[in-house]
């Protein structure tokens, strides 16, 4: 059996991208091969794989495996992603898209093709954690998935994998963990930051829900005012706002990279 993928890019983060909808697939199988195809120099690599299907109540639906082959409700650079490679084969540029954290509104602007999603709003928060051997207070929120943020003054002196791993597997966030993201704050409308992020188990170019999360601990401590941009690894910004409605929006360009066929 033969499938097409469609690799993309956002700000670092990539993704295989899989429409669903184009064939027979019994998702609970071919989950099984996304660890195999996601590892890098051994697969065709990616952070992610995302696959299409249809919807329940919209016409698209959001389902998202990290590297390790574990399903998680919601990746905001990979619902931008599928948001620009729906437009693409469909010209749209105004629709939802169904995820495991609810029904998102995605919007892109046709001349620039910049992509602008609805993220949920923040569930669980807490604003000081302190952990056995984590020399830092953490903040804590949940934008669809778990995010823990350190406030700290250089991010380059940050041993970001070893210490985001002791946070990522600490007791306090069994049994399913958190991403660790550890952020200096520029300016009131500038932020720089590095994720570690679970699931891919290392540290990436960017993140679009720790993006978020970063953005909005900032804000509830009084350091940052929406909007703000957000300098992840990659060269390259994301911008995190508020509409007149209140709602959260994660946006930024990404990029279309090459396509391909899997056989099975």
């Amino acid at each position: 059996m033969k499938i097409e993928f469609t690799k993309y890019d956002a700000h670092g983060n990539d993704f295989i991208i899989i429409d669903k909808r184009d064939y027979s697939i019994h998702l609970d199988k071919f989950r099984q091969i996304v660890k195999q195809i996601a590892t890098r120099r051994l697969g065709i690599g990616a952070d992610g794989v995302i696959f299409i299907e249809e919807g329940e109540n919209e016409s698209y639906r959001m389902r998202y495996f990290n590297a390790d082959g574990n399903e998680v409700a919601l990746c905001g650079n990979g619902l931008r992603s599928i948001a620009h490679y729906l437009f693409r084969k469909h010209s749209i540029t105004d629709f939802s898209i169904e995820t495991l954290s609810g029904i998102l509104p995605v919007k892109i602007d046709r001349e620039t093709e910049m992509v602008s999603v609805n993220m949920p709003q923040p569930g669980d928060t807490e604003m000081s954690v302190k952990l056995d051997n984590i020399p830092y207070e953490l903040h804590f929120m949940r934008v669809g998935v778990e995010h823990t943020v350190l406030l700290v003054d250089n991010l380059n002196d940050i041993d970001v994998v070893g210490i985001g791993r002791k946070i990522r597997y600490h007791e306090y966030f069994a049994p399913d963990g958190t991403n660790a993201n550890f952020v200096k704050v520029v300016s009131p409308n500038e932020i720089d930051i590095r994720t570690y992020e679970r699931g891919v188990e290392d540290e990436t170019l960017a993140c679009g829900t720790g993006s978020i999360s970063a953005v909005l601990i900032c804000e509830l401590l009084g350091k940052c005012k929406l909007p703000v941009k957000v300098n992840v690894r990659y060269p390259n910004s994301l911008i995190v706002s508020r509409d007149n409605d209140g709602n959260i929006q994660l946006s930024g360009k990404v990029k279309r990279v090459y396509t391909g066929i899997i056989e099975l």
